[in-house]
Parts: structure tokens; C-alpha cells; sequence
């Protein structure tokens, strides 16, 4: 479960339920990177909470550990400890937790919020297109808000179109329900067929003549050069 710590402040009442243990704060660094494990003795077990940060400050997120050994409280040669002291629950709800950290006289509120997650099945999918695509993971945030920003303007340029063909704006809430689960490929599919739509109602008119006198006509090697250039874009196999 991911919990983001929203708050971090002192205060002067301990926990009116008592203290719930003892706490520890260590920095250690595993296969993943370096981070803070917030070890929470209770009822005889040990728990908490894997901190990815440097520091228990407001915005960082944290991952709920298993059980461990009650001497995992004290440091190692491989972990640093950074705080110790008693603990105890000021308030435990489905979505925000709050506790009170006690050191050397000291009292210190941590409120953690739990925090949306995506589903494992979700994960795994990411997990697999990032090593398909040699994708760093920590790009994905970036490559998704690219991604929705795309498809939002893709959206509102079928709206528009839509618009300018039938004569009338479309209700931006009905739009985004119909149009609103389409992936970007889909979207550029209908923007190539609406674009093609708005060319057939609304031909290009022909070039006119400069207003200092008529336009000369183009040489034959340039106007051949000109018909071939045409085709090729058309896709057709070159005239002459």
C-alpha cells in the first residue's frame, strides 16, 4: 500500500491512547537505491514504512514493509540510524493515518495519506513496455502527460472539424463521452477522414494572378517536374 506523507509538524500532547512502542529511522541502501525504512514496533512485531526519500518531509511517499525482527530497531554496518524513540496512533483511518514520534522529550505529528495506485496487472503491462521499448520508468510520468496532452488536442480538432462540417459546436461533455476512451491512433484515423471531408466541402481555390499583370506560364521541364512532384504525393506511378 503507498502512503504520501502530508504533514510534518511538532506538537505538545502525547498520544491519548498511550505509547504503541518503539520507532527507528534508518537510511539504507538495497538493490532498489537509498532510502528511509520508519520501523513501528507494535504487539510484539515490527513494521513500517520503506521511505523513498532523504528525509521525513511533506511530499514523500513510502511503501508499507512486512513484518521483521524486532532487532532490526538497532543499526548494522550497513544502515545508518538516524532517530529512535516511542510511538503511539493519534488517528488510524481507511485513507489518513497519524502518529506521533517521540524522541528525547520531542514530539513530532506524521499524517500519511494513502495514495491512488494503479493495478498490479497495470504495473506489469508498464513494467513490460518499458524493457520493450528501452524506456527508462522514471520517464513514464513525462511520456503520459505527452501522451494525454496529444490526445486532448487531438480531440478538440475532431471537435472542431465536426463542428465546421455540420454547422453546429458539439456539447463538449457528450464529445468527451463519445470520443473520450479513443486511443491517439484512433483519434488521427478520424482527424484524416474529417480533414479529407472538409477538403472535398471546402476545395482550395486556384492561385490567382499577381496584381501587377498576368502570371506567365511555367516552362515544360519546370511543369513536368511539377506533375511528377504531384503524383508522388498522390501515390500514382509519374506522367512522362
Amino acid at each position: 500500500m503507498l502512503w504520501t506523507l502530508e504533514s510534518a509538524e511538532p506538537v505538545q500532547e502525547p498520544p491519548a491512547e498511550g505509547w504503541a512502542g518503539r520507532w527507528a529511522l534508518h537510511r539504507h541502501r538495497d538493490e532498489l537505491g537509498e532510502h528511509l525504512d520508519l520501523r513501528l514496533e507494535q504487539d510484539g512485531v515490527l513494521g513500517g514504512l520503506r521511505v523513498e526519500g532523504s528525509e521525513l518531509a511533506p511530499g514523500v511517499c513510502a511503501v508499507e514493509k512486512g513484518p521483521h525482527p524486532l532487532k532490526w530497531l538497532a543499526a548494522s554496518a550497513s544502515v545508518e540510524k538516524l532517530g529512535a524513540g516511542r510511538w503511539g496512533w493519534l488517528r488510524r483511518e481507511p485513507a489518513l493515518r497519524e502518529i506521533v514520534l517521540e524522541e528525547r522529550k520531542a514530539l513530532t505529528r506524521l499524517a500519511w495519506r494513502r495514495a491512488e495506485t494503479i493495478p498490479l496487472r497495470a504495473a506489469a503491462r508498464l513494467g513490460a513496455w518499458c524493457r520493450e521499448h528501452q524506456v527508462d520508468p522514471d520517464q513514464l510520468e513525462a511520456l503520459c502527460a505527452d501522451g494525454w496532452l496529444a490526445r486532448q488536442a487531438a480531440r478538440e480538432r475532431c471537435r472542431g472539424l465536426a463542428a465546421l462540417l455540420e454547422g453546429e459546436v458539439q456539447d463538449p461533455a457528450a464529445w468527451q463521452k463519445q470520443f473520450g476512451t479513443l486511443s491517439l491512433a484512433e483519434l488521427n484515423a478520424r482527424l484524416e477522414l474529417l480533414e479529407a471531408r472538409l477538403d472535398r466541402k471546402h476545395f482550395p481555390p486556384a492561385l490567382a494572378a499577381p496584381p501587377d499583370g498576368a502570371s506567365l506560364p511555367p516552362e515544360a521541364d519546370a511543369a513536368r517536374a511539377l506533375s511528377r512532384t504531384m503524383n508522388l504525393l498522390r501515390d500514382l506511378p509519374p506522367a512522362g
